[in-house]
């Protein structure tokens, strides 16, 4: 397995546990917002960190690798993945938009965003990692 199929299963896993944490939350709770804003900047922080030390030991186990700049096939694989996320990204967003017109609170549209958002990352590092699978 290579250092960038490495950084993108550890990616997925970081932007999944946050994506439960904060969501799990959100669906379980009845808080005021404001609750809600500190959770969401604990959990990126949290996430940035966690993601960060599982990069670092990645790093540090395959320095070699780590070190080797980015190749054509890992930038054909970032491109790939990143059209492929794109139209999910698009869709989602309009469709989160337009919820505001059926009685959406404005609260309710943002954290709609944010799961787009978060669910077009997760599914471009599951892209990145299934294109790295199959020898893309």
């Amino acid at each position: 397995m290579s250092f960038r199929e490495k950084i993108a299963w550890v990616s997925l896993a970081g932007i999944v546990f946050a994506g439960i944490l904060y969501f799990g939350n959100l669906a379980t709770h009845d808080a005021p917002h404001a609750y809600f804003v500190g959770l969401f900047v604990a959990v990126i922080i949290a996430q940035a960190v966690i993601t960060a030390l599982a990069a670092i030991v990645v790093a540090v186990l395959a320095p070699a690798d780590a070190r080797a700049p980015r190749d054509e096939r890992d930038r054909g694989i970032a491109r790939l993945a990143a059209g492929q996320s794109y139209y999910a990204l698009l869709i989602g967003v309009m469709a989160a938009a337009v919820t505001i017109h059926f009685g959406v609170s404005l609260f309710g549209m943002l954290n709609l965003l944010l799961a787009v958002i978060m669910l077009a990352e997760a599914l471009r590092f599951a892209c990145q990692i299934v294109a790295y699978r199959r020898g893309n």
